[in-house]
């Protein structure tokens, strides 16, 4: 339940035993590219409300950053997720990237909104869930491979 005014720079951090940043409060830019998270991580209700950078994240338990709010951009490309990765209900108010990202277990997005472009391009999933999500910008999704996407009751909003 930290808040955090400055800019957070967490670049090419190691953290080598449980990482919780649950219910913390980002207020300017945050940076963890390059990081290795190698035991739980947890983002659980945290406010992003600037630019959010985990490019090239590597992940080797279970994540999540259910029920979190991005109100800027968000970029998980070429992020490894070697387990679990939870981000249902989460609240993504600019375009997201998730290209060239490995999901190794499952993924759920499931009940999040996307209120601008979403892009999960070349990604590679072992079984990826987004039931009940809403899709309000343009949605990539070319050439992810994995074995099981469900797409359950989903909310696609096409513009001219």
């Amino acid at each position: 339940e930290t808040i955090v005014y400055g800019i957070t720079n967490f670049t090419k951090s190691h953290f080598n035993s449980y990482a919780n940043f649950e219910g913390v409060s980002f207020n300017q830019d945050t940076y963890f590219t390059n990081a290795v998270f190698e035991k739980e991580t947890r983002f659980q209700n945290s406010f992003f409300s600037k630019k959010s950078n985990f490019l090239n994240t590597t992940y080797l338990d279970k994540t999540s950053f259910q029920n979190g709010t991005f109100n800027g951009e968000l970029q998980f490309s070429n992020s490894t997720f070697n387990a679990y990765a939870d981000f249902s209900l989460v609240d993504c108010k600019d375009n997201v990237f998730f290209n060239y990202a490995i999901f190794e277990s499952i993924a759920d997005f499931n009940n999040s909104n996307f209120y601008q472009n979403f892009n999960f391009i070349k990604t590679q999933n072992k079984m990826t869930t987004f039931n009940n999500s809403k899709f309000l910008g343009n949605t990539k999704f070319y050439d992810s491979e994995g074995a099981y996407k469900n797409f359950e009751s989903c909310f696609f909003l096409f513009k001219n």
